[in-house]
Formats: C-alpha cells, structure tokens, sequence
C-alpha cells in the first residue's frame, strides 16, 4: 500500500476534486504509483502520476479519467463508468474555477513570471482567432482553394509539439553549456554550483519526457484544456531552462 500526501489547498471545487480522489484512492486499497502506471500501460509515469495525487494543479482530465477508471474497478462496489462522470463534473467546476482565476493551474508556480502569463494568453487569444477565422473565412475560389485551417485542438496541438521539439534544443545546449563549464571551472563552488545546474537540468529533461507522453495522451483523447495546460507547461519550463544559463561563473 501506498497512501499519498494530498496537497494543501483552499476550501472550493479543487480541494473537494482532491479529497474524493484521495477517498477513492483510499477505497481501491491505495495501490501504488508503479502498480497504477503498469496498468494504464505506462501512458504516465509514475512521477507524473504522482503529481496528480500530489500537486496542487489542476490535472490534466485524460490521466484523471483513466485513473479514476482503474481505481473504481479495484474498489469494491463502485461502477467505474459511474465514477467516471461523477469527477468529470468535479473536474469540471474545479477548471471553471480555476479559469476564473489566475489562468491555467498547471504551471511551475513562482517560475511563472508576468513573461509568462503574457505569452500563455498570446497563444490563448491564437486559438480564439484559429477557430473564428474557421468559421468567419469566405468560401475559397474555386480555382486554388488555400489549404484547410486548423481548429483550435488541431492548432494547440501542433503548437505544443513545436515548443517540446525546441525545449529539447534548449535542454541539449544547456547540457552542452553546462559540460564547457564544468571542464573550466577553476573554483570548486564554481564546479558545486554547476554540479548543482546540472541535477536541475536533468530533473527538466525527465520532466519534458513525461510532457510528450502526456501529448500523445491528450491528442489521442482530444482532450483540449489538457493540451492548453500542457503548452503552458511547456513554456514555464523553457523559462526554467533558460534560467540554468544565465549568471554561469566564469
């Protein structure tokens, strides 16, 4: 057994998602992380299954959904399918609250500067105007019609696939970075301070390995608030990244 620490929150609809997970973990004899990532088929991994239990984000609905299912089969006396659509309405109104808020909850908290919030409702507003400009664009002449436009999970998507593919360039050259730096250290707090770097990046490269399976995961369901969460995700941990090259001792 495996009893997972919930997170701490305020009283409103993501405490009340957190604690009936929680509750449901409780009822399927709290299997473990590694047990609940062979039985979706290693779709997640079990750091990122743990976040679910643990992190005061909001999840994404895809992995929840699976969970919950694989969860209520285990518990006793409990429909699966019923399960599911009971937190899928506590899934809801804890994004409608969340929306209300400070935006999209699953970003690295004080690593999301105002940089941040401005580029993530950038690309919100993009979406908003793909998926209008679907609708509002003139029939195309005949003789060389453009090419279809992308609806908004299309779009998001895409869009998330282009920034994983250049957080991954960033992670090798930071990799690279860090390894020119480590060679030239002359101090040995210089070398702490970029041994100290490195575990950071490497915890990132882990993390942005996990943000292509959950890709794969939200595209596969059509899950778009995931994939809206995910590219913002992403973004905070291009900052993060960024931040490993700057101020590196001479």
């Amino acid at each position: 057994m495996a009893k997972q620490t919930p997170p701490t929150l305020p009283p409103g609809p993501r405490r009340t998602l957190s604690e009936e997970l929680h509750a449901l973990h409780r009822r399927a004899g709290w299997p473990s992380l590694r047990d609940l990532a062979d039985a979706l088929g290693k779709v997640a991994s079990r750091s990122r299954i743990g976040d679910v239990f643990a992190h005061p984000r909001l999840p994404a609905w895809g992995l929840l959904e699976l969970l919950v299912t694989e969860l209520a089969r285990r518990a006793r006396r409990l429909d699966p399918a019923a399960e599911v659509d009971r937190f899928h309405a506590l899934w809801e109104a804890a994004a409608e609250a969340s929306d209300k808020h400070d935006g999209p909850t699953d970003t690295r908290g004080d690593l999301l500067s105002a940089s941040l919030r401005s580029s993530a409702e950038d690309m919100r507003k993009k979406v908003r105007n793909a998926g209008a400009a679907a609708v509002l664009a003139a029939p195309p002449p005949p003789a060389a019609p453009p090419p279809p436009q992308l609806g908004p999970h299309a779009y998001l998507s895409e869009l998330a696939q282009k920034r994983l593919d250049a957080l991954s360039k960033a992670i090798n050259l930071t990799a690279s970075i860090l390894d020119q730096r480590w060679e030239h250290a002359a101090l040995r707090r210089d070398q702490q301070e970029v041994a100290r770097r490195r575990g950071i990046l490497e915890s990132l490269r882990i993390e942005a390995e996990d943000m292509h399976r959950e890709l794969a995961l939200h595209t596969q369901t059509g899950d778009y608030r995931g994939l809206r969460r995910l590219v913002d995700g992403v973004l905070a941990v291009e900052i993060s990244v960024a931040d490993l090259r700057r101020f590196l001792p001479e």
